[in-house]
């Protein structure tokens, strides 16, 4: 989120740079299937458990979340949440 928070003017420029968007939705894509799918290799091998696959969910959700708020042009919304959940 940090990241994110650091590259918030680039990634709202005409010209975004795509690696940054590509890493961003590569972390998602690749948690999602490694630690949150039944069938992925942290779960299907025992590696992480239902309540730590589920805080890998909201991590991922916030993260996703973020970059399309950041990406439409909303920064603030981008960090609402997360900025709401680090008070308490």
């Amino acid at each position: 989120m940090a990241a994110l928070r650091a590259l918030t003017e680039q990634l709202q420029a005409d010209s975004v740079p795509r690696e940054v968007v590509s890493a961003v939705v590569g972390i998602c894509h690749f948690a999602r299937a490694w630690g949150v799918a039944p069938d992925g290799m942290l779960r299907g091998n025992g590696l992480i458990d239902d309540e730590d696959a589920a805080r890998l969910e909201e991590w991922i959700w916030t993260i996703s979340y973020a970059l399309s708020m950041i990406l439409d042009g909303d920064a603030a919304e981008a960090f609402a949440e997360y900025d709401h959940e680090r008070l308490w």
